[in-house]
């Protein structure tokens, strides 16, 4: 858990930081889609970022984590609600190798 994820972000810094879109065809809500994320990836949802306000048609889930070895990892994940959910997710760590697996995990 990082209590400020900004914080964090900053501290890790771009050099292995990746970005890329996603579309979500078979989810229709932002809570949905925040639920399976966190689900799915294993993570540690920051700054209550897992609580989607009401009536908002695109939220930010900020998410923190580690994998196996040591590797710690951040997620930024900026979600759209049109028809479906688009997910653009920003993935940063130390090292590159967390940031690839998280990227080939969603894709």
């Amino acid at each position: 858990m990082k209590v400020n994820f900004e914080a964090a972000w900053d501290e890790v810094g771009d050099e292995f930081e990746k970005e890329e879109t996603f579309t979500l065809s078979t989810i229709k809500t932002l809570e949905e889609a925040v639920g399976n994320i966190v689900k799915f990836l294993g993570m540690h949802a920051c700054e209550r970022s897992d609580k989607v306000p009401d009536n908002k048609n695109t939220h930010t889930l900020l998410l923190a984590g580690g994998l196996r070895g040591g590797h710690d990892i951040l997620v930024r994940s900026w979600l759209l609600l049109l028809d479906t959910v688009t997910m653009q997710v920003t993935a940063q760590s130390s090292e590159e190798l967390p940031v690839d697996i998280i990227l080939a995990s969603v894709g």
